[in-house]
C-alpha cells in the first residue's frame, strides 16, 4: 500500500495499555542477572536511548522516542538501581522495599527471585 511503512514498536500501537509478566525463562533468574546488571549499572542512560523503540500509547504518537521511559518516572523504584553484590543482597533491597510499601508487590520491581 503507497504511503504505509511497517515501524517497530517497544508498546503496543493499537488497544489499551495493559500489565506484562515476566516469562519463567532461567535467564531472569540467574544469581549472573544480578550482577550483570550491576556492571551495566554506569551504561544505563545510554542504553535506554540506544533501546528506544516506544514512541506510540494508547493508539497515538506520543513524540516521545521512548513513552515506556516516560511512563516509569511513575514508579517510585524507577531510575539505576543500586549495586547489587549478589542475589541475596538483591533480595534484602526488594525486601525492604515491600516493607517500606515503596512497592505495591514483586511484579513492581520486574523481576522474580534469583536462583
Amino acid at each position: 500500500m503507497p504511503g504505509v511503512r511497517g515501524h517497530a514498536s517497544g508498546t503496543p500501537v493499537l488497544g489499551a495499555p495493559g500489565s506484562t509478566t515476566l516469562r519463567g525463562d532461567p535467564r531472569y533468574l540467574a544469581e549472573e542477572a544480578v550482577l550483570v546488571g550491576s556492571h551495566l549499572r554506569p551504561w544505563s542512560q545510554v542504553l535506554v536511548a540506544l533501546s528506544a523503540n516506544s514512541p506510540f500509547w494508547a493508539e497515538r504518537d506520543t513524540r516521545y522516542a521512548s513513552w515506556r521511559t516516560m511512563v516509569a518516572h511513575a514508579l517510585p523504584v524507577f531510575g539505576p538501581p543500586p549495586h547489587f553484590s549478589s542475589a541475596e543482597h538483591f533480595d534484602q533491597v526488594a525486601a525492604d522495599l515491600l516493607e517500606a510499601e515503596a512497592v505495591v508487590d514483586e511484579g513492581m520491581l520486574l523481576v522474580t527471585r534469583p536462583a
